[in-house]
Order: structure tokens, then sequence, then C-alpha cells
């Protein structure tokens, strides 16, 4: 039987450090694919992860729900 896999979404001003829960969320065969929305204007000094399963969206909404929103 094949395994269902997931696709994760974090909203995030980029304040608090995720690369812990990044690296447990990469290791997890279970999630395909990982999104993490921040907000244009706090994108200055986010991190440029390099790995296939990451992707970064940046939003116009500096709002959890409506970052979530894509």
């Amino acid at each position: 039987m094949k395994t269902k896999q997931l696709t994760v979404v974090i909203a995030t001003l980029g304040k608090k450090k995720i690369d812990k829960l990044l690296k447990k969320l990469i290791n997890n065969s279970l999630i395909k694919e990982i999104l993490i929305s921040i907000p244009i204007s706090k994108n200055k000094k986010f991190h440029n992860y390099k790995n296939k399963k990451i992707i970064i969206v940046k939003s116009k909404f500096k709002h959890q729900v409506k970052q979530r929103i894509l």
C-alpha cells in the first residue's frame, strides 16, 4: 500500500528560528513539501534553504490566516 504524503504550510514573520523544525520535517518521509509563507516586507534576511522539499512563498500579507491562503 502506498503511503500518502502531506504538505506542511508554515506562516511566519521570520522572527523565530525555524531551522530545528525544518530539519525534522525534511527528514520525515510523510512530508512531500514544506511551504514557508513570509511577508515581502519581512524578507530581508530570511534564509535561503536549499532543499527540494522547501518552497518559500512571498506574501503581501502579515496576518497568519491570510498568509496561509495561497
